[in-house]
Parts: C-alpha cells; sequence; structure tokens
C-alpha cells in the first residue's frame, strides 16, 4: 500500500512540474509572439493561442499595439470589427488593455470612437470610449 501511495504521488508531482513547464514554455513563446503582432487578425490569433500569457510585461506590449493601433490607424476598424465578429470575447480582452495610454493616445481614441465611428461597428465604438474614458486623466478628454 505503501508503495502505490508513493507512485501515485510521484507521478502527481511530475506531472505537475510538466504542465508548470509547458506553461512556461508557452509563455516564453507568447512574449515573443506579442512582440510580432502587428495586425487585429494576429492579435487575436494570439489571444486564442495564449490565454493564460496575458500579464506583466505581455500584458503592455500588447496594450502598446491596441492603444497605438486605436489611436493611429482607426482605418483598421473595419478589421478589428471582423475579429470580435469572428470571437465575440476578443473585444472584452481589447477593452481590457484600453486606460493606460499615454494622454494624446486616449485623447485620439476617444474622439475616433465618438467621431469616426461607421453606424455598423457603433456598439464596439462605444464600448471603446467607454474604456478609453474610464482610465484617462480627465485634462486629457475632450469634452
Amino acid at each position: 500500500m505503501r508503495h502505490l501511495i508513493a507512485a501515485l504521488l510521484c507521478l502527481f508531482l511530475c506531472t505537475h512540474t510538466s504542465i508548470s513547464d509547458a506553461n512556461s514554455i508557452d509563455c516564453d513563446s507568447a512574449d515573443q509572439a506579442a512582440s510580432n503582432v502587428n495586425s487585429w487578425h494576429g492579435l487575436r490569433v494570439w489571444f486564442e493561442s495564449y490565454p493564460g500569457c496575458d500579464d506583466g510585461g505581455i500584458a503592455e506590449t500588447l496594450a502598446e499595439f491596441i492603444t497605438s493601433t486605436l489611436a493611429h490607424r482607426w482605418n483598421t476598424l473595419p478589421e478589428f470589427g471582423a475579429e470580435v465578429n469572428y470571437n465575440s470575447h476578443f473585444l472584452n480582452f481589447v477593452i481590457r488593455h484600453l486606460g493606460g495610454a499615454e494622454c494624446n493616445d486616449n485623447r485620439d481614441i476617444v474622439l475616433n470612437a465618438e467621431r469616426y465611428c461607421n453606424q455598423e461597428f457603433e456598439p464596439i465604438c462605444k464600448a471603446i470610449s467607454r474604456a478609453a474614458r474610464s482610465g484617462a486623466v480627465k485634462d486629457c478628454l475632450p469634452k
């Protein structure tokens, strides 16, 4: 009986270590993949491929892409909308990364979402505007 308990304990510990090592390897890959994200499609694929790795420096890298794209490449909104239509959870993922941007970026995101939104993307634009406004310094935002 003691041998059976010892074998089960070893099996549990060895499996737990393997899972932990696999997660570490996946997050190492996630870090490199996050640095290579350059489109909404690429970001959605990253989101689906590395769900447990969105923290720390990786989250900052993704937030930089998201805020920069929404502030300076608003013309990519149709691509973003297509990715949200493909996976509705993707919108919440993007929203979670807004609000910590530079003052000018937050202002530009709000202006883009409120003034330059195509009617078909109105729910997405409202969510983006709310998120950007909630995390921004009030002096940075348009009235």
